[in-house]
């Protein structure tokens, strides 16, 4: 086959990914297959699946309503994801020749005011890719490094099409609607962002993150913050 081919299916388990690579021959394009996410519990589910790697790919397979999570971990909320370094997308296809759209992550609640590095994923590194989701409503309160969808941020990132919209987020220091706080040896892209969290807290708050040191190494394009 030639051109890029993306593949979803519904593993029997996260931490035990179907290697497809015996069965698919490409051309010239690449093939990912990604686990579907069905429910705020499987979303939570990736912290004990494949974080790294080839075969670490999540896609969204509907909008999730995550309200459950306020009563969760004694009113703690939903347990950020630590040390990602995989795919997750919410690609949502709305027709031929119509752009893509996002799904939502709707009413998340976490509630951690002692822990650092919080966000639907708390720390990501090399190989990270974000794309086409919403987070939607809801509740994210942590320390340091605070963001709706990454805490903390390293290495080779790529964050496209992602949108952040009236989620209250809140903590000490280095808070942002998107990412917390990302550090000198993040490279990559952030494409397409857009911010309209309610954010709050003491030094180095901010709209699309909190505080980058160095941006040589990345590519920014089409950022709002609103």
């Amino acid at each position: 086959s030639s051109g890029d081919v993306n593949f979803f299916y519904n593993p029997s388990s996260y931490s035990s990914p179907t290697n497809f690579s015996s069965r698919v021959t490409m051309g010239t394009g690449t093939f990912t297959p990604y686990m579907l996410v069905n429910s705020i519990t499987k979303l939570d589910s990736i912290r004990s699946g494949t974080l790294s790697g080839a075969l670490a790919n999540y896609a969204l397979a509907k909008d999730i309503d995550a309200s459950v999570t306020s009563t969760w971990n004694s009113g703690q909320g939903f347990n950020p994801i630590g040390s990602f370094a995989g795919k997750i997308t919410g690609r949502k296809f709305l027709g031929p020749n119509v752009p893509l759209g996002s799904y939502e992550i709707q009413n998340l609640t976490i509630n951690r005011p002692t822990q650092d590095n919080v966000g639907i994923l708390g720390i990501v590194s090399s190989g990270v890719t974000l794309d086409y989701m919403t987070l939607k409503g809801g509740s994210i309160i942590g320390r340091n490094n605070v963001g709706g969808f990454v805490g903390l941020l390293n290495g080779a990132t790529k964050l496209k099409n992602l949108t952040n919209l009236s989620t209250n987020i809140s903590g000490a220091d280095y808070i942002g609607g998107i990412t917390g706080y990302r550090n000198n040896t993040a490279t990559g892209y952030f494409q397409s962002i857009t911010n309209s969290a309610n954010i709050s807290g003491g030094q180095y708050v901010g709209g699309l993150w909190g505080e980058g040191i160095g941006t040589a190494n990345l590519a920014l394009s089409d950022l709002r913050n609103t």
